[in-house]
């Protein structure tokens, strides 16, 4: 450890004061004193119960996010907030060292929370004073250089996917009446729309069979982020004709017709021909009609929440999707169709994968450079 460099406990550095609970009679949303819970305001007030600057910490459900507060405010029962000897403690360090320890992995219980003591426990580099404000200004500057970083990489992310999706925009988007030409189709009349069968319980659990029996859960498999190859249970063709489970053939369209699974947009290829649950949908193309793969990217292209019924839960019937309506060019406009599509798909998720790559990158640097300031390696 560098010269007058020392470890100390936290308990000997920082207090972990108690929030406390807020009447509802002194709340206002017009108020000027905001109120924070384990992760932000949450409401704000005309009563303040400390002054910051102060950090404010989960203590309660998000346990272990840290706030910074320079003003006045009122900290919540589910958190804690911080005082220090200013003049052993730089703030700015404070907020450093503990940003650093990863608090919200020592949460503990069934709703988790942080027991202060623990905290107490964990042990910091402390510098001297002059030396902790050095530190602070070179991770400041630091820290600017990598959100500069971080902003313009997730700015490419979101122009790679809004190339995609103004190309899907153009070529796919629903006609108004006055757009109608000879093109002009609805979904029932170029695809079967099928749904799926009841899967009681006693028949689950079988890993092999003659088909898979996709649910929604199945989209979330390794391999099956595009297309079903495989599902977590499987049946024999005399259950299924028990079940009375229609068969989805290979290049079927699924998707979740039922509930919150609805707008996490999740739509499938299937190439393993399979049954799928009550609480799926799917298109079967007629190939005759249409190139199932333009059948693919159309679906692709936009919020099946558009689908919905809008309840509350949403749900999605076969009638409006049977009448919803799109253009279906010649069959060598179709395949130029997707055969951009995917280019760009393909262009776009590369590009996703180097911009998520990099602000990872940068997520890592920044926590390389707290451990070597806090190593004493900052030069």
């Amino acid at each position: 450890m560098k010269a007058g460099w020392v470890e100390t406990k936290l308990a000997d550095a920082v207090t972990l004061n108690y929030g406390k609970a807020l009447a509802k009679d002194q709340r206002s949303p017009e108020g000027s004193v905001p109120v924070y819970g384990a992760n932000g305001v949450m409401d704000w007030s005309d009563h303040q119960l400390t002054e910051g600057p102060s950090l404010v910490i989960g203590r309660k459900g998000s346990a272990g996010e840290i706030t910074r507060v320079d003003g006045p405010f009122w900290p919540s029962d589910v958190t804690y907030f911080t005082s220090h000897d200013q003049n052993r403690l730089n703030f700015d360090f404070m907020h450093y060292a503990l940003s650093m320890l990863n608090l919200p992995s020592m949460a503990r219980g069934v709703k988790p929370g942080i027991n202060r003591n623990d905290v107490y426990g964990l042990t910091i580099s402390l510098p001297p004073l002059e030396e902790q404000q050095r530190i602070v200004a070179v991770l400041d500057e630091a820290f600017k250089g990598l959100a500069r970083a971080r902003t313009h990489a997730e700015a490419n992310l979101q122009n790679a996917q809004e190339l995609f999706e103004s190309y899907a925009s153009t070529v796919f988007q629903l006609h108004e009446e006055t757009d109608v030409d000879e093109n002009s189709t609805t979904v029932g009349a170029i695809c079967k729309i099928q749904s799926g069968a009841g899967f009681p319980l006693k028949y689950q659990g079988d890993t092999s069979g003659d088909f898979p029996f996709y649910k929604v859960s199945d989209m979330n498999l390794p391999g099956n982020e595009w297309e079903l190859h495989e599902a977590n249970h499987y049946i024999s063709d005399e259950v299924r004709l028990e079940l009375r489970a229609r068969v989805f053939p290979e290049s079927s369209i699924v998707f979740p017709k039922v509930g919150g699974a609805i707008s996490t947009n999740k739509k499938r290829v299937v190439r393993v021909p399979g049954c799928v649950d009550n609480n799926v949908m799917g298109l079967i193309p007629d190939q005759a009609k249409v190139v199932p793969e333009y059948i693919h990217e159309w679906l692709r292209a936009f919020d099946i929440y558009e689908f919905s019924n809008k309840a509350n839960p949403p749900s999605i019937t076969q009638g409006t999707v049977s009448n919803w309506p799109l253009r279906v060019p010649s069959r060598q406009e179709q395949m130029q169709v997707v055969e951009t599509a995917v280019a760009l798909r393909e262009h776009t998720e590369s590009l996703r994968k180097s911009y998520e790559g990099r602000i990872q990158d940068l997520g890592d640097l920044r926590q390389s450079l707290l451990q070597k300031a806090f190593a004493g390696e900052m030069t």
